[in-house]
Parts: structure tokens; sequence; C-alpha cells
């Protein structure tokens, strides 16, 4: 576990899809709070102006998870 409160690993992929996406660092906790939240309880697009949507969260999330099942494997 990191001081960040996830697993080395899923800190990693967290930072390497972060890169890949362009997520500015600022906005790792937000994606940090997602990964320790069950996926149903995820909040839903407000459909305002926010920067970094929720939309825009969930999907890197999203992505954080599949490559830990993959790797998983």
């Amino acid at each position: 576990m990191t001081e960040r409160g996830l697993p080395a690993d899923v800190e990693a992929l967290l930072q390497a899809v972060c890169a890949e996406q362009g997520v500015a660092a600022r906005r790792h906790d937000e994606l940090r709070m997602l990964l320790t939240t069950p996926p149903e309880n995820w909040p839903v697009c407000c459909r305002g102006t926010c920067e970094l949507c929720v939309d825009e969260q969930t999907s890197v999330a999203r992505m954080v998870l599949a490559r830990v099942h993959r790797d998983a494997r």
C-alpha cells in the first residue's frame, strides 16, 4: 500500500494511464478516490462545465481497473 492509499501496482497503473491520457497531476487524488470506491457508487455527470468532468474521471478510472484485471491474469 502506498502513502496515497492504493496498492503500489494500482498507483503505478494510475500514473501510467494519467500520463497517456494527459490528466494533470492535480487531478490524481480525485481518481484515487474513485479507485477506492465501488464503481456502482461513482458520481454521474451533472452536465455542467466541470473540469475534469466526472465522465472523463470515470473513463480514466475504468482504464486503470481494466489494466489491473488484465495484469492479474
